[in-house]
C-alpha cells in the first residue's frame, strides 16, 4: 500500500487517550479474521457453494473478503472521525472540520451511513464503468440500479456488511446521510476521494489477485 494514500489519515478505533488504530488496518484485521474462518471451514465454504457448482472457491472467497473490507466504509465521514477529534486532527493537522456540529457527530452511525454512501455516490458508479449523466451530481445511486430487484448481489451484500452491529437496513431505506451544507466542499471532496481509495484499495487486494474486478458481478448469491 502506497505512502501518502488518503487512507492512511483515518482512525477505525481510538480510546480517550488519544490511542488509534487506522481504519484501512482495522478492516484488513477484520478481512483476515474472516479469511481465516473461511479457509478453516468447510460448512461455511460449501454454504457459498450450493448455488455456484461452476463457480470457483477462490473467486467466492475473494469476493467475500473484499464485500467484508469494506464494512466499516462509513467511518470516512467527518462526523465519525470528530468523535475522536484529537485523533483526527494528529492526522489531518492541515484539514479544518468547519461546519460540524456536535449533535450531528452524536447522531451519526457508521453502519447504516456507510450503506448510505456506497449507494448514492456517483463516484462509486464510475468504478463500475457506468456512465453517469450529471457528474456534478453527488446523490445518485451507485453499485445499485434503483430499478433492480431485491436480489441484485451488490445489494445483497452491502446490507448485511454495512449492518453489521445487528440492524440491517435496506438499501433504499438507509437514511439521510449528506453533509450539511455547512461543510466546505474541500472537506466534502477529501473524504468522497478517500472512500473511492477504499474501494479501489480492496479491488486490487482481494478481486484483481484472482482475475476479478469491480466490472464484474459477483456470483455469490
Amino acid at each position: 500500500m502506497g505512502e501518502g494514500k488518503d487512507y492512511y489519515k483515518y482512525w477505525g478505533k481510538a480510546d480517550t487517550e488519544g490511542n488509534y488504530h487506522l481504519l484501512v488496518y482495522h478492516c484488513l484485521d477484520v478481512a483476515a479474521v474472516a479469511a481465516y474462518w473461511f479457509d478453516n471451514s468447510r460448512a461455511i465454504q460449501r454454504s457459498f457453494q450450493l448455488n455456484n457448482i461452476e463457480y470457483k472457491l477462490n473467486a467466492i472467497r475473494a469476493w467475500i473478503l473484499f464485500f467484508i473490507a469494506l464494512h466499516d466504509i462509513g467511518k470516512i465521514d467527518i462526523r465519525f472521525q470528530m468523535k475522536a477529534p484529537e485523533v483526527f486532527k494528529s492526522l489531518n493537522p492541515n484539514l479544518k472540520a468547519i461546519g460540524i456540529t456536535q449533535e450531528s457527530i452524536n447522531k451519526y452511525y457508521h453502519g447504516p451511513s456507510g450503506l448510505y454512501w456506497l449507494y448514492s455516490e456517483k463516484e462509486l458508479d464510475l468504478l463500475l464503468g457506468n456512465e453517469v449523466e450529471n457528474k456534478d451530481n453527488n446523490y445518485i445511486n451507485s453499485f445499485f440500479d434503483e430499478d433492480d430487484d431485491e436480489n441484485d448481489p451488490y445489494r445483497e451484500w452491502f446490507e448485511p456488511v454495512c449492518g453489521h452491529h445487528g440492524h440491517i437496513y435496506k438499501a433504499n431505506n438507509s437514511g439521510d446521510y449528506p453533509l450539511s451544507l455547512a461543510v466546505s466542499e474541500q472537506l466534502k471532496k477529501n473524504f468522497k476521494e478517500a472512500r473511492e481509495e477504499f474501494v479501489f484499495l480492496f479491488e486490487e487486494i482481494f478481486l484483481k489477485t484472482e482475475g476479478l474486478s469491480l466490472k464484474g458481478k459477483p456470483q455469490i448469491q
